[in-house]
């Protein structure tokens, strides 16, 4: 039986909208490809070149405003690595929420300002 994979299917998801709202002009965004299986070489090399741990998935920007969207299935728990990166980015004023559907990162967005929404 194949294995499950809830986050990536949840990121698929959220991928798909905010390229719907991209399109239409509301926003811009990126996911950092911080994840994945590496050899230690590769893996130094990132880790020089900028990769940090705990970087969240989303990385959404509007006229005005960002916001870091960290994607978990619904019973899923950050790491230590998230849990301190993403004070980092809050101390230094960043937005940053942690959803499991596509309905929460919605809500996110509306709460930050993001424009064209509700959708």
């Amino acid at each position: 039986m194949p294995r499950a994979h809830p986050e990536r299917d949840i990121q698929i998801k959220v991928a798909s909208f905010l390229a719907l709202m991209e399109m239409r002009g509301h926003l811009t965004y990126f996911h950092p490809p911080n994840g994945g299986s590496r050899g230690a070489r590769e893996g130094a090399n990132f880790k020089r070149m900028g990769v940090r741990a705990g970087v969240p998935d989303l990385c959404i920007m509007w006229v005005g405003g960002y916001g870091f969207i960290e994607l978990k299935a619904p019973k899923g728990k950050l790491s230590k690595n998230q849990r301190e990166y993403h004070g980092t980015l809050e101390k230094h004023g960043a937005q940053v929420r942690t959803a499991s559907s596509l309905s929460e990162v919605k809500e996110s967005l509306e709460t930050w300002g993001c424009p064209g929404l509700p959708f």
